[in-house]
């Protein structure tokens, strides 16, 4: 018992170390003028929580439990999105919006119980796959199955049950060489549409936009469909923020119609339900239930997930090694 609990204290005294060190780095990092406005910062909320203590003592402890109340809100958040990442879905939006962001929360926050194939290194239980050819490659078209002319093909064990995450799909499958895609990869198709039942794969594919890809994957039917809307924790001024500059954040919008993704449509919540049944009639979201939104629409949620920075291992300049050779020097302040 005394040699466990000595093992767990120099394990806490290690790590305590080792954030020290971080934070401290980290602060190392900023620009002059980023330090003074951290240090300014942390003056103001020293200077408010003072205020609010003299004005009424319970109202720093309210803040504080309003703080928590928003933190537990977030982990949640990255529960749910834990759970969704494990299935067939498509990540789009515009460049900077987090679409890779979202696919390393998601690898880091499932650490623990599922293992991943990519064509980018996310770290933890991830590998990456040099040729997609390798893992793709079935040696059979949908004509062999028609036909009832399969070709037996030796499976890979090794990763079964593993979940493959492509990302920037349409550099790889672009839509505007659907034929010599189809020409030299006939089987890319069939491994894609029966890697659940094959080797218990599921996929999670980001593009800029679902159109730009290679139509006989799009068409594939998915879980679900992912928008990511902005990403905060990489800007200038953020960096100054005390406790935040640690984080990244990502907002995101979930469907599980497609329709309803590639329209843009938003949460029954937030914004009215559109009736363009008569000519510059809006009705409002009061106008129709919930559930009769969801029937028509599909399920569309609204939610930001969060991960420290130090967790981050993938190459945000990934092409920039791809086509230069080297990789991108990152500058001190950014």
């Amino acid at each position: 018992m005394g040699d466990s609990m000595k093992k767990a204290l120099n394990k806490m005294i290690k790590k305590l170390r080792s954030d020290i060190k971080y934070y401290i780095n980290s602060f190392r990092q900023l620009s002059i003028w980023q330090k003074m406005i951290y240090i300014y910062i942390w003056v103001l909320i020293i200077i408010v929580f003072a205020l609010l203590n003299k004005l009424w003592k319970w109202l720093p402890i309210i803040l504080l439990v309003f703080l928590i109340y928003k933190f537990i809100r977030m982990l949640i958040n990255n529960l749910w999105w834990r759970d969704i990442f494990n299935t067939n879905i498509f990540i789009f939006g515009t460049k900077g919006s987090g679409k890779d962001m979202l696919m390393q929360i998601g690898v880091y926050l499932n650490r623990r119980k599922q293992s991943y194939l990519s064509n980018l290194y996310y770290g933890y239980r991830s590998s990456v796959v040099d040729n997609l050819n390798d893992v793709f490659d079935l040696s059979n078209t949908y004509r062999n199955l028609v036909e009832n002319k399969v070709n037996i093909i030796e499976k890979n064990e090794d990763i079964e049950g593993y979940n493959f995450v492509l990302s920037d799909a349409s550099l790889y499958f672009p839509s505007q060489e659907d034929y010599l895609l189809n020409r030299h990869y006939p089987s890319f198709p069939l491994f894609y549409a029966t890697s659940r039942q094959t080797y218990n794969m599921n996929f999670v594919v980001n593009t800029q936009v679902n159109g730009r890809l290679w139509k006989k994957l799009r068409e594939q039917v998915q879980d679900g469909y992912v928008k990511a809307l902005r990403t905060r924790g990489f800007g200038w001024l953020w960096n100054c923020i005390p406790f935040l500059r640690h984080y990244v954040v990502v907002n995101l919008r979930y469907y599980d119609n497609e329709e309803s993704a590639v329209q843009g449509l938003l949460p029954f919540d937030k914004v009215a339900v559109i009736n363009r049944v008569l000519d510059n009639v809006y009705l409002t979201a009061g106008g129709a239930t919930k559930e009769q939104y969801e029937a028509q629409y599909g399920v569309i949620v609204e939610r930001s997930v969060f991960m420290n920075k130090r967790n981050i291992v993938y190459d945000t300049r990934y092409f920039h090694k791809v086509f230069f050779g080297k990789e991108y020097v990152v500058e001190k302040g950014e």
